[in-house]
């Protein structure tokens, strides 16, 4: 996998939200979207701001996170 898929796919949102419920398997990446998730309920911060954090984090480390983001985007 070349590129990590456009920060406008649903699933990103979803995901941040608590609404896409998947077994991310990198312990690091699923402790980032819990923390993602908590900020977001108590309003520290927008779904917006959760989705560029964790678009961000899969880009910078999206060559050992290649696995979870096949299985969250099925690609």
């Amino acid at each position: 996998m070349n590129k990590l898929p456009d920060k406008s796919r649903t699933e990103w949102r979803l995901l941040v939200t608590g609404e896409l419920d998947v077994k991310i398997k990198n312990y690091v990446l699923q402790m980032q979207i819990d923390q993602i998730r908590r900020s977001i309920k108590y309003s520290r911060m927008t779904v917006e701001q959760g989705v560029d954090k964790l678009y961000n984090i899969c880009n910078k480390y999206h060559a050992i996170l290649q696995n979870d983001i096949k299985l969250i985007f099925k690609i």
